[in-house]
């Protein structure tokens, strides 16, 4: 699995069989220069009818399974405002995934003026 679009192929659908409710999902770069091209993927999703405790088992749960499944080594976090992370409103908690396998295109150089 080289591309972002192969890793979603292969995780978006255990993704859904967790049943969560996930409200967007966002890639970014891990950082600027040299780590320009690591990517870090979020997972909001809602915490209604739900608790963090169930979230965070599903998450690892999620996290085992595509690992096995494709033999990757993925890592998985979570935060919420009820954790401390005061910028994630409240219902809402956020997935966030790093070690993945594959990068991103470096940014092109800032043209010279």
């Amino acid at each position: 699995m080289k591309t972002e679009a192969e890793f979603f192929e292969a995780f978006n659908p255990l993704l859904e069989l967790t049943g969560l409710k996930v409200l967007s999902t966002e890639v970014k770069s891990y950082d600027e220069g040299v780590m320009e091209i690591i990517p870090n993927i979020t997972i909001a999703v809602s915490l209604e009818g739900t608790n963090s405790d169930t979230i965070y088992r599903t998450m690892k749960g999620l996290e085992m399974a595509f690992n096995k499944s494709t033999k990757s080594d993925i890592r998985t976090g979570y935060y919420d405002a009820e954790i401390g992370y005061d910028e994630i409103p409240a219902g809402i908690a956020h997935i966030e995934i790093d070690s993945l396998p594959f990068f991103l295109e470096p940014k092109a150089p800032a043209a010279k003026m």
